[in-house]
């Protein structure tokens, strides 16, 4: 969630700021209407990858050799 500016404008922007219409309230959006599924999905492989070490759906080409 991005936070609300509280510092001052460049002059240039102060005609802009003055006659902005916010259409959408941040305070009744919830979390859930506010992630997306790819949101989800970065979230659940990275879940995944820090329990277990491997990336979902990663492309390598090499393989690792075991030292003997």
């Amino acid at each position: 969630m991005v936070a609300e500016y509280e510092g001052s404008h460049p002059g240039v922007m102060e005609e802009r700021v003055e006659n902005w219409q916010y259409d959408i309230d941040p305070e009744r959006l919830n979390r859930k209407q506010m992630m997306s599924f790819k949101d989800i999905r970065y979230r659940i492989t990275d879940f995944i990858y820090y329990k277990t070490g491997i990336k979902i759906g990663e492309y390598r080409n090499y393989k690792l050799l075991k030292n003997k």
